[in-house]
C-alpha cells in the first residue's frame, strides 16, 4: 500500500476524493459531447496535473488498519481512472473533426479525407502520458457518408472503396499485424 500510496515516501498529501472530483469535473465540462479545440487543450493540461496528484494520494489512518476499504480501493484504482481520462482527452484533442455523436465545435465537418482511422493509445511503462497513433478503419463495403447525425457537412475521401481496401492490409502489417486463418475481407463476401 505504501508503495501505491505517495510512492512510499510518507509525503502523500493529495485526497484521494478531491483528485477524483477534479479528474470527473475536468471531462464533464470539457471533453463531453460538443468539444473545443481550447477546451480540449485545458483538459489535457488539468489532467496532466491530476494524473501527478492521483500519483501522491492520502489514505486515512483508519482506512489503513481495515481488511477492505473503499477509500483504499479507490485510491490503487484513480491513477489508473486518470490514466484513462487524459488517454480520452488526448484523442479528443488530436481528432480535428466531428464524427459519430461527438462534434468539434471548431471542426464541425466529418473528415473522412484524413481521418477515416482509428486512434490507438499505448501508455509505455515509465511515461508521463500516452503515446498516439493510428490505423486504417479496416475494409469498407460502402463509401463513408453521412449518416443523419453529428455535423451536416463533410469532406468526403478521395480514394475509391477499392484502393482504399487495398491500403488497408499493408498498413495493418507495418504496424505489426499477423494474418490469420481467415484472409482479410472475407467476411465482406
Amino acid at each position: 500500500l505504501d508503495a501505491l500510496v505517495g510512492g512510499g515516501t510518507g509525503d502523500a498529501d493529495q485526497n484521494i476524493y478531491d483528485v477524483r472530483n477534479a479528474m470527473q469535473l475536468c471531462l464533464h465540462n470539457k471533453v463531453g459531447i460538443f468539444r473545443k479545440g481550447e477546451e480540449l487543450d485545458e483538459a489535457v493540461d488539468s489532467l496532466r496535473q491530476i494524473y501527478q496528484q492521483s500519483l501522491n494520494l492520502k489514505v486515512s489512518k483508519a482506512s489503513r488498519n481495515k481488511p477492505t476499504s473503499p477509500e483504499i480501493d479507490l485510491a490503487m484504482r484513480l491513477p489508473g481512472m486518470v490514466r484513462v481520462a487524459l488517454t480520452i482527452a488526448k484523442g479528443a484533442q488530436a481528432r480535428v473533426e466531428s464524427r459519430g455523436g461527438h462534434t468539434r465545435e471548431d471542426h464541425p465537418a466529418r473528415d473522412d479525407a484524413n481521418w477515416l482511422k482509428r486512434t490507438l493509445a499505448r501508455w509505455p511503462k515509465g511515461a508521463d502520458e500516452p503515446e498516439l497513433t493510428y490505423e486504417p478503419v479496416g475494409l469498407i463495403e460502402l463509401p463513408p457518408g453521412e449518416r443523419g447525425y453529428g455535423g451536416a457537412t463533410m469532406i468526403k475521401m478521395e480514394r475509391s472503396i477499392e484502393d482504399y481496401n487495398a491500403a488497408v492490409g499493408a498498413a495493418w502489417r507495418e504496424a505489426g499485424w499477423q494474418e490469420t486463418e481467415e484472409p482479410l475481407g472475407s467476411e465482406l463476401v
